[in-house]
């Protein structure tokens, strides 16, 4: 609490912290607040300066015990993408004042917080650009496409590069004595994302491990050039939660979070099927057919049947050669 002492200049004035409490949208928020004290009288003293930034520490405090992006946050996202605060907030749907209010430190609305988070990936700008493309001048449509276009060629080429690099093992029995074939994988994934119902992860893991099995013994190499590992729930792709988040980034599928996990879905085009040669799609129409009405739970218990997977330990890859002793 301020104090006043009429027979004191305060000419000797310090700074000191102090635990204060303001309320912030119906919520009282305490933090360690910056106040200019006397220190002849010890009477504490108004700053207007250092007032609105402890009011900017509430505020601060509030966003992130709500979940909220930070001001420097909106502007870092606002500068990544080129976007003047007129343009972002065409994007947002609000004025470009709100956005410069926000990016001085007030609260936004979860509405407009929504909207914010989700445009940290490009594909949701762009579909938001999409929708309002008519409301920029042509200066602002050349920007941000380009910038979009940019951000699309750049995380396509870092995806491919990080999955190429994780897979740059030489050919040899465990990937079906072929290289690693990222156009492949992507056609068969997109494959059984359109010919399965309520594809779970476990379940593809066990698709794709299986159509390289069987097209191994019938051709003697895999499809993919994929390795698979032995692991508790039935043989895997090496490093398979990388390759599956790069194939959304890729935008071949997209995971869908349901009650008993994540649900692939299609998402490319199906003119990625084009990859595939004739044999190959025999080999994937088979596999698919014959664990179309199978649950995930009844594709692993079989998978642990084969003799691949009975004669490897924990994490060991599998050999391909397991392929002629199939029970599929």
């Amino acid at each position: 609490m301020l104090e006043n002492c009429k027979d004191c200049s305060h000419i000797c004035t310090v700074i000191i912290d102090k635990q204060e409490t303001y309320n912030v949208k119906g919520e009282d928020i305490t933090i360690t607040a910056k106040v200019k004290k006397c220190e002849i009288c010890n009477a504490e003293l108004f700053d207007m300066n250092l007032d609105t930034e402890n009011l900017k520490a509430a505020y601060r405090e509030y966003k992130e015990n709500h979940n909220l992006m930070q001001s420097e946050e909106i502007v870092a996202l606002r500068k990544n993408f080129h976007l003047t605060q007129s343009m972002l907030a065409i994007l947002v749907g609000c004025t470009q004042a709100t956005i410069a209010r926000y990016e001085k430190g007030s609260i936004q609305s979860e509405t407009h917080n929504t909207a914010l988070t989700l445009f940290k990936n490009p594909d949701n700008i762009r579909v938001a650009f999409e929708m309002k493309k008519t409301e920029f001048n042509p200066n602002e449509y050349k920007v941000l496409s380009e910038c979009l276009s940019t951000k699309k060629s750049t995380l396509y080429s870092k995806s491919i590069n990080l999955l190429e690099s994780s897979y740059s093992y030489s050919p040899d029995v465990y990937s079906g004595f072929k290289k690693f074939d990222i156009e492949k994988l992507k056609a068969v994934i997109l494959f059984f994302a359109l010919n399965q119902i309520d594809l779970y992860k476990t379940k593809l893991m066990k698709l794709l491990w299986y159509a390289d099995m069987m097209f191994f013994k019938k051709n003697v190499t895999s499809i993919t050039g994929m390795k698979y590992i032995h692991q508790k729930y039935g043989p895997v792709p090496y490093k398979y939660s990388l390759c599956l988040s790069i194939m959304e980034d890729l935008g071949v599928i997209e995971l869908q979070d349901q009650e008993y996990g994540d649900v692939i879905l299609p998402k490319s085009d199906k003119s990625l099927l084009n990859k595939l040669s004739k044999s190959e799609l025999e080999v994937l129409n088979f596999v698919s057919s014959k664990f179309l009405s199978a649950k995930a739970k009844d594709i692993s218990e079989l998978s642990h049947k084969e003799r691949g997977y009975q004669r490897t330990e924990l994490l060991d890859p599998i050999s391909y050669e397991y392929a002629f002793e199939m029970k599929c």
